[in-house]
């Protein structure tokens, strides 16, 4: 799909974006311990032939040539360029892990930010500690 230039620019940075809100949103780690940059995939290692012939293979077209193997090496190339957080996506993770949920620190003003700042589990996560259970 990214060879075929399916997504664009705008589009992989709102994929990397929500990426990062679902990291912080669904993540116990502290604020520190979040890197600001993932470049590790051992779950990619763990992929194997017969995965990819059972999931991945009936939907492609007999004609086109897939290389596991290479395509497991450019999937990591791609994620290790692709989750380089910027300044905003590290503040909006530092400051979630302060319970200071901003949405818009990641998103910019507008509807994405306003929708999320609803969203249920954020809030949960964020609300003052002597509320927790």
């Amino acid at each position: 799909m990214l060879r075929a230039g399916l997504f664009s620019e705008e589009n992989l940075n709102m994929l990397r974006k929500v990426l990062v809100f679902y990291l912080a949103v669904g993540s116990n780690c502290k604020a520190e311990d979040v890197p600001n940059k993932f470049s590790s995939f051992p779950h990619i290692d763990n992929i194997t032939f017969s995965q990819v012939r059972a999931q991945l293979l009936p939907v492609l077209s007999n004609k086109e040539k897939f290389d596991y193997i290479v395509a497991k090496q450019n999937v990591r190339q791609f994620l290790e360029g692709f989750l380089l957080f910027d300044e905003k996506e590290q503040e909006f993770i530092r400051l979630f892990h302060q319970r200071l949920y901003h949405p818009e620190v990641l998103f910019g003003e507008g509807d994405i930010a306003n929708r999320l700042s609803l969203h249920p589990i954020a809030l949960w996560k964020c609300r003052p500690q002597n509320l927790q259970t």
